[in-house]
């Protein structure tokens, strides 16, 4: 079993189709096989949603926004 650092990066590419988006699908499906542990930032919600908040102002919707979080 392999450990992980779950990125915000990695858990936009899992909602938002953007380059790196199929490695990303990857390491979920390795995620939910239990072949990995993650380890989470205490930083990830607050960049989540600080990403989320400025792809607003790219065109993000609020309703998909606030799907995503």
């Amino acid at each position: 079993m392999v450990t992980r650092v779950l990125d915000t990066n990695i858990i936009v590419k899992w909602f938002l189709l953007e380059e790196g988006s199929q490695a990303a699908e990857e390491f979920l499906e390795e995620l939910l096989a239990g072949q990995a542990v993650v380890l989470v930032p205490s930083s990830l919600f607050y960049e989540v949603a600080n990403v989320l908040w400025v792809r607003r102002r790219d065109g993000l919707t609020e309703a998909t926004s606030l799907a995503i979080w």
